[in-house]
């Protein structure tokens, strides 16, 4: 499997480990494979019932743990969903959730495959 984030990627997990730790980092990868669904399905939940302030702090959640390990488009356009529900554009928001959900879902692909996990 290849992900088109490729090399950038993979230097700057790299990077990541070699200032953390493998053990380190790869708990923190399987925290965000464990936790990426609950959080899109709370955020989108919320969002539907109008509940900005909820889905705000889903989306900062994803958005820092996505930035944790270098997922930088998941991480800044999560903030923007954040910034969309601090507004109270739940419209806008759920845009933006649309395009976070394949992008999450393939960072937790990745993830997956660069640290075997099931």
């Amino acid at each position: 499997m290849t992900f088109d984030s490729g090399d950038a990627w993979l230097d700057a997990i790299n990077q990541r480990e070699q200032l953390l730790g493998e053990t380190t980092v790869r708990r923190m990868a399987e925290i965000f494979v464990e936790e990426v669904d609950g959080l899109l399905a709370r955020a989108q939940a919320a969002l539907s019932e109008g509940k900005t302030a909820v889905a705000q702090k889903e989306m900062h959640d994803l958005g820092g743990n996505a930035g944790c390990l270098d997922f930088n488009d998941l991480a800044a356009t999560a903030l923007e969903a954040e910034r969309d529900c601090d507004t109270g554009n739940s419209r806008k928001a759920l845009e933006r959730l649309a395009e976070i959900t394949p992008l999450a879902h393939t960072n937790a692909a990745q993830l997956r495959h660069r640290f075997h996990i099931p």
